[in-house]
């Protein structure tokens, strides 16, 4: 079947379709009749010849599509058999419903018209007054409704079409629209404007995404997302009547890209700064359970349900610091886990494994969150064999993939969609996804249950149970023993791991002190002290690993200093068996001039935390003051680099004690510092007040973080823009530690240095794009507006974009220095408008950053208050009259807004009236001394 002929019955329906949209909404629209007419009023009867005219073209179309279909294959339309005959059934229905709404409205026009109404009034909402005589408000919302779903629908469905065909003819979706555009010429206007529609949609998500092609891409990925429609049955007749022009190699590809989008940076960051297990400990978790002295086993046996048909959950259990995560990772990169596990799944079936390390102390909430939990685990389930089961796992996700080559189907993950898709994997458990490959096991291994948001235990817990309710999933997790996590695995198999510990702990603390040459000595001196130091440092420790990791650090320390084993002996009897006062003891012992300055690491720790920004130990480090502003680095330089680093790392060592630490990742550069455990942010965070009492006063965290991760910018390569997204989140959480910094005049000048070196480093590598001249409003950063950019010749440059923000120290300081930042000149945007625009989401050059603003408007109204002195006079003028425009204010659909607008409209004719009285006492003055000069 010919394309254009599907284009053109398609056509038909959405221009009726936008007809009735436009007659009952509720703002105000100019209705325009078949006869062009413009009025303040118009006849209902030329309303009435439009509905008639409208559906009539819809049965005109549909009847030759039908006859035509009929007649090119000799089957009946919408038979699977054919090449996208699913889709095009849909299609015909929709349009017969399209044209059930005409003959709903016609009855209604009758109506009206019966009871001696024969105007429509142009004024906003008069159908709708009128239908209000006739309809309930449910039955005009229904209306509403269904005028906008079967517009979805059939938008949707013609780009199925359109990629089967262009699938099938071995071009891109813009190719074909391309082609059937220059067949057009022959084709009704309707039509032409239907297929320009769906070709400018394409070309601008694939290229330029002006923000109208992607508020409809979004319109149609959320309907697709939300709706009844079900993909798998339109595109899988078309992929399986297509097979042999189906390219292997790019649906690969797309499965490998859509699997890369649950993926997220931090993703592995607590896994690598678990430490590895010391030698020859832990092995005891895949060898018979050792029992004790009643002859019940210490724990269960791992092995057996590992290799066994055991239904529970392994609970692994102790206290804080206990070595819980050690225990886990051990357990998961074991070649043993493997080996027992190939034989719970047999010859028959294969097992995939997946592993979640949550950490509390992150600031990346994904690292401990369910959402989190959900996407590391598709992730790495989706990654064994994507082009299988990304199509079945998330059949709606992918349809919308391959419909725009991944551009119109890139998700924004939320909880929902991932529960459907985790649930969707299980029921492809135990099932062959083809007869190349064996069916599938799931072995789940997930670390801290307990580092989860409290309010997210018992949905995690009920999921967890949910899927360990298939036979062919096995789940191993731990936890410290609360409660929630008592109730809930109690009668599973378990270990309690602080118990079983004592050979492990005894192992490591005569391997550290033996290597220690002062114990060496003392133990040649004193060898029965020496013994009887070990074991009460094992005693005392009671199964805690981390306790004991702290203490033979500290005691090692002090045999270095020549200490003798006595004052070891009474440290060791004054230490605290608890960790929370330990770390208070270290404090305490720690040299106090270094206090200050290890509080100073523990708030910039705490900053990077609260904006979910990983604090890379090289950032950490070049945000300090031996690092002047204007470095420039080479990423080529590695020694340079790590020496830095190396640096850091000695520094906190000697001021935290080793409670921060530098934990390394897979490049030289991508080392984090972190907290040596998580009970280490628990306590810091109690003692809070106490700790940063000891801090300059003129420190401020977020200047630290925001020069030190600019100048770590060209290492992290985060100019390159093809990152997208990510950039674009990084920069926003930037702009927020901006927004936090202390006002005070050294700060401000140097936070105006720092995002004045931010524009510069990143002008030197990104070209603007297309026809603008700054970086910032040459990548477009926000679609939450309905207007395209074409019909606006303006930019925005980077003050404009920190008024947006906005960023209020930065803009007062840098007029103060330099008023003149004030004068622009088309097509850049004025600051004083760009401030102004930042409060109106709506508004086509609102650049969002993703930056909260519930509390925006009155910092908005100070900023333009005080920028006004600065701005000429016109300059406001012509401010006043953009944002009193019609469809400026149309925007502001939230009463807040309309506030907004009307504050910020009082404050400009007010300083314009100020300013007119001031001229007008100027001119009166010098008209008098005028005057004076006259001869009389």
């Amino acid at each position: 079947m010919d394309p254009l002929s599907i284009l053109t019955v398609a056509a038909a329906a959405v221009q009726f379709l936008d007809f009735g949209s436009r007659i009952i909404a509720d703002t105000k629209e100019t209705y325009i009749s078949s006869l062009s007419q413009k009025k303040e009023h118009i006849d209902l009867s030329l309303v009435a010849n439009d509905v008639k005219r409208l559906t009539g073209d819809i049965e005109s179309k549909l009847s030759e599509f039908t006859s035509e279909d009929m007649t090119a294959s000799g089957q009946q339309t919408g038979d699977p058999r054919q090449f996208g005959g699913a889709t095009k059934n849909v299609l015909i229905r929709l349009c017969h419903e399209a044209n059930e709404i005409g003959d709903e409205l016609q009855v209604v026009l009758d109506t009206l018209q019966a009871r001696g109404k024969t105007k429509l009034s142009l004024a906003a909402g008069s159908f709708v007054a009128a239908l209000r005589g006739i309809w309930s408000e449910k039955t005009i919302k229904n209306l509403r409704d269904r005028l906008d779903r079967i517009h979805k629908q059939i938008m949707l469905e013609t780009l199925v079409l359109t990629w089967g065909q262009a699938t099938k003819n071995h071009v891109t979706m813009v190719d074909l629209t391309r082609q059937q555009a220059g067949k057009l010429d022959v084709i009704d206007k309707t039509t032409r404007n239907l297929n320009e529609d769906l070709m400018n949609l394409l070309t601008n998500l694939l290229k330029i995404q002006t923000a109208e092609s992607h508020r409809q891409a979004q319109m149609i990925r959320k309907y697709a997302l939300e709706s009844k429609w079900q993909p798998s049955e339109q595109m899988q007749v078309v992929a399986r009547h297509g097979s042999d022009t189906v390219n292997e190699d790019r649906s690969k590809r797309l499965a490998q890209a859509f699997v890369q989008t649950l993926r997220f940076h931090t993703m592995r960051d607590r896994e690598e700064g678990i430490p590895k297990t010391y030698a020859n400990t832990c092995e005891w978790i895949f060898q018979n359970p050792r029992s004790g002295s009643d002859g019940v086993p210490l724990w269960s046996d791992f092995s057996q349900w590992l290799s066994g048909t055991s239904n529970e959950i392994y609970w692994i259990t102790g206290k804080p610091g206990a070595g819980k995560s050690t225990l886990v990772k051990f357990i998961a990169s074991n070649g043993e886990l493997n080996a027992r596990l190939g034989q719970w799944a047999g010859p028959s079936s294969i097992t995939y494994l997946a592993t979640y390390y949550s950490w509390n102390a992150a600031g990346n909430g994904l690292q401990k969150s369910h959402e989190g939990l959900l996407r590391t685990l598709l992730y790495q389930y989706l990654s064994q064999c994507p082009e299988l089961l990304v199509p079945v796992v998330f059949p709606h996700h992918w349809a919308l993939f391959q419909l725009s080559d991944s551009v119109l189907g890139s998700p924004e993950w939320n909880m929902s969609e991932l529960t459907i898709g985790f649930r969707g994997l299980l029921s492809q458990v135990g099932r062959k996804l083809s007869d190349e490959v064996l069916p599938f096991k799931l072995a789940i291994i997930i670390d801290g249950l307990d580092e989860f948001e409290t309010k997210e235990h018992g949905p995690l817990t009920d999921l967890l149970k949910e899927a360990n309710t298939h036979p062919s999933v096995k789940i191993c997790a731990s936890s410290r023993p609360w409660n929630v996590f008592r109730d809930a695995f109690l009668q599973s198999p378990m270990l309690q791991l602080e118990n079983l510990t004592r050979q492990d702990t005894e192992d490591y603390v005569n391997g550290q002190f033996q290597s220690s040459r002062g114990f060496q000595e003392q133990s040649l001196l004193q060898p029965l002290e020496t013994r009887k130091l070990l074991s009460d440092i094992l005693d005392k420790a009671q199964g805690v690993f981390l306790w004991v990791s702290v203490v033979t650090r500290e005691l090692l320390a002090r045999l270095q200093e020549g200490d003798k084993l006595s004052d070891l002996r009474e440290a060791v009897d004054a230490l605290p068996d608890d960790l929370s006062t330990l770390f208070q003891v270290i404090w305490r012992r720690t040299n106090s001039q270094y206090h200050g300055e290890a509080a100073q690491y523990f708030s910039i720790l705490n900053v990077y935390h609260e904006h979910n920004l990983v604090p890379y130990a090289l950032g950490f480090w070049l945000g300090g003051d031996d690092n002047p502003l204007d470095i420039e680095l080479d990423p080529a330089n590695e020694s340079f680099l790590s020496s830095g680093i190396s640096s850091l790392k000695r520094r906190l060592s000697s001021r935290t004690r080793g409670l921060l630490d530098i934990y390394p990742g897979e490049m030289f550069d991508s080392g984090r510092v972190d907290y040596l455990h998580r009970t280490v942010k628990e306590w810091i965070d109690q003692n809070r007040d106490d700790i940063h009492s000891t801090i300059n006063q003129d420190f401020d965290p977020n200047l630290w973080i925001l020069k030190g991760e600019i100048l770590r910018m060209p290492i992290e390569n985060y100019l390159n823009l093809d990152k997208g997204p990510r950039f674009r989140v990084y920069l926003s959480s930037l702009f927020q530690i901006a927004k936090d910094v202390c006002e005070t005049p050294s700060n401000n000048a140097e936070l105006v240095a720092i995002l004045d070196r931010l524009d510069t480093q990143v002008m030197k590598v990104v070209k603007p794009q297309h026809h603008t001249s700054h970086w910032c409003f040459g990548v477009r950063f926000s679609w939450d507006n309905s207007w395209e950019h074409q019909q606006w010749n303006y930019q925005i440059n980077f003050i404009g974009l920190m008024a947006q923000v906005p960023i209020p120290n930065y803009l007062k300081t840098k007029l103060l220095q330099d008023s003149s930042v004030v004068k622009t000149t088309s097509p850049i945007v004025s600051v004083l408008l760009s401030t102004i625009i930042g409060g109106i989401p709506s508004h086509p050059l609102h650049l969002s950053w993703e930056v909260p603003r519930e509390e925006d408007a009155l910092i908005r109204l100070e900023l333009v208050e005080f920028m006004l002195p600065f701005i000429p006079m016109d300059q406001v003028k012509s401010t006043l009259l953009h944002i009193s425009k019609d469809h400026v204010i149309a925007g502001l659909r939230h009463p807040a807004g309309s506030k907004y607008m009307a504050d910020m409209k009082t404050l400009l004719r007010a300083n314009i009236k100020t300013r007119g009285k001031s001229i007008a006492k100027i001119l009166v003055r010098k008209a008098k001394r005028i005057r004076v000069r006259l001869p009389t």
